[in-house]
């Protein structure tokens, strides 16, 4: 109290003094005020990131973005950088403080546990690879600069790309994705949207398609016909049965596997390299039209008889450098060959030379033989040539040739062989086999000829 009194004593006695006194108390408490403000207004202009993992890849990232050093992002240094932001594999929960990144070219965030993503602030985004995460949501920007979107192996349901007019490539394979509109993604080249439960894709309005993948969707219904460029079409494992693809000469890479075809023009196919025709119902398989297959693919056809593979070219299936095919956007690679194992019915493969099939060939079942004359088909051929009976039989089967007999082998419908069985007088004894289908191999002097027979 004393010291108030000598304060008001003074200002009473010594005005001068007293101005000079209070001068000097106004602007330490300006200058505290204004430190406080800069402080203040310093922390305001910092990137907020709530995930410590994403701030550690932040502050870690190379190229450097805390230029200053201080181990906190200024909004001044996210508007800064431009150019690929990494931040993959960084078991980053939530990307909140990405919306200050407001110039990156290239977001890559794959390998996290991120289930929401909200780039709409990035307008300048080009390119976003956002895979194996357990994405639940995505907001993208709007814009005409993203052009690749790699989102595969999440969680989405839902994938809005109608405001992405530049989108380029779009991968979004094994998602929960039921419906999705592509007509207003007139550029696209890529897409990828195997594994999801989409019934219906229209893609009419893509024609600059090469690459398409729609393998273990729902989809009945395929048409591409208004897609000229499709270099690599997977539709393995649909529900289709028939595939018109008179339109789309360019195809090298055919994989349609685990449908319900009973027949397919390949011929149409000029450019095919890269086959796959397994698990379906084909009985004839014929390929002479396709002079540049490398990979032949037909496993586990269990109806199928006969296969022409006699195009002039069979050494392509034995290249060394395996074989490749590539749309631009994407390529694939695999080893060169024939894979015929697992068709318990088929009989013979027409060839261009038997003893090269002989040599390099030898993925295919026990009871199939190779021939190198395809003009006739195999009941012609053997009608013809050879014939079997009674069949069924009960003890023995009679042979009917109109050439010499030189052996004969007999296998079981798993391709497994029983014996070599000695003829007299063409009657081959077979009252030691169960009940049950047989295959039997008959080497005349000009041919191997294989005929099915039943056992009682």
């Amino acid at each position: 109290m004393n010291s108030l009194y000598l304060l008001l004593d003074v200002s009473y006695r010594f005005p001068y003094l007293s101005n000079l006194f209070f001068k000097s108390i106004a602007m330490k408490y300006y200058a505290l005020i204004s430190m406080l403000f800069v402080s203040f207004l310093s922390k305001a202009q910092i990137v907020d990131f709530p995930d410590p993992n994403f701030k550690t890849a932040v502050l870690n990232h190379n190229p450097i973005i805390d230029t200053n050093g201080d181990n906190e992002i200024q909004v001044s240094e996210a508007m800064a950088f431009g150019g690929v932001f990494d931040v993959g594999n960084e078991n980053i929960n939530d990307l909140t403080g990405i919306e200050a990144f407001e110039n990156i070219i290239v977001l890559l965030c794959q390998f996290n546990n991120l289930t929401m993503l909200d780039i709409s602030q990035n307008q300048q985004l080009s390119s976003l690879r956002a895979d194996n995460n357990n994405l639940q949501e995505i907001i993208l920007p709007q814009s005409t600069t993203l052009s690749s979107l790699q989102i595969s192996d999440n969680q989405l349901t839902n994938l809005d790309v109608s405001e992405l007019s530049n989108l380029n490539q779009l991968f979004a394979r094994r998602n929960n994705i039921d419906v999705i509109a592509l007509e207003f993604n007139a550029i696209i080249t890529a897409i990828d949207l195997s594994e999801n439960p989409v019934a219906q894709l229209n893609f009419t309005n893509n024609p600059l398609l090469q690459f398409l993948d729609i393998s273990e969707t729902e989809i009945s219904l395929l048409d591409i016909s208004q897609n000229p460029n499709v270099i690599i079409l997977r539709a393995a494992s649909l529900a289709i049965t028939d595939l018109d693809l008179s339109n789309n000469p360019e195809i090298e890479l055919l994989d349609i596997s685990d449908n319900n075809f009973t027949s397919f023009d390949f011929s149409i196919l000029p450019n095919l390299t890269f086959v796959e025709a397994g698990f379906s119902a084909y009985e004839q398989l014929d390929f002479s039209e396709n002079p540049l297959l490398c990979r032949v693919v037909i496993e586990f056809n269990e109806q199928l008889v006969s296969v022409n593979l006699r195009n002039g070219s069979n050494s392509e299936l034995v290249n060394p450098q395996g074989c490749s095919v590539s749309s631009g956007q994407v390529s694939v690679n695999g080893p060169s060959g024939l894979f015929a194992s697992n068709n318990p019915n088929l009989l013979e493969i027409c060839v261009d030379d038997i003893t090269f099939a002989q040599q390099n060939f030898t993925d295919i079942p026990s009871q199939t033989t190779f021939i190198d004359n395809c003009t006739l088909s195999i009941s012609e051929n053997l009608s013809d040539i050879v014939t079997v009976y009674p069949n069924p039989a009960n003890d023995h089967i009679q042979l009917n040739s109109k050439l010499s007999i030189d052996r004969i082998d007999i296998y079981d419908i798993l391709g497994k062989k029983m014996k070599r069985y000695s003829i007299t007088d063409n009657r081959v004894d077979i009252s030691n086999l169960t009940t049950g289908m047989y295959f039997i191999h008959i080497n005349t002097s000009a041919n191997i000829q294989t005929l099915p027979f039943i056992k009682k």
